[in-house]
């Protein structure tokens, strides 16, 4: 409560608060909400495309295991690591290499 103010008036700015914020939402809601509408039209026709799309490669379903899990995780942390599938690092500590330096004549 800021000081100075009583219970009283500390309890009413706080309503005025809440009433605001109510009112806000309402009226967010009546000059915006033709653009959700427009955002789920726009989702449902992107849906049907994709799903007549030809081109479009399909992901194939991950077929990676966690099984066995360890008896306890607590002596070892990092223990997916491990595993080469769940490795960050698939093509060593460090693909990029700069370009070497034009030779000097």
């Amino acid at each position: 409560m800021p000081k100075g103010l009583s219970m009283v008036a500390a309890d009413q700015l706080w309503k005025a608060y809440v009433v605001s914020e109510d009112n806000s939402k309402d009226a967010w809601t009546n000059k915006w909400n033709w653009i959700l509408e427009e955002y789920e039209k726009l989702h449902q026709q992107l849906t049907e495309v994709s799903a007549k799309a030809d081109n479009i490669p399909k992901k194939a379903p991950d077929q990676r295991s966690l099984k066995p899990f360890p008896n306890s995780v607590n002596h070892e942390y990092g223990w997916i690591s491990a595993k080469p599938d769940f490795r960050l690092e698939k093509y060593g500590p460090d693909i990029m290499q700069a370009m070497p330096l034009p030779k000097s004549d």
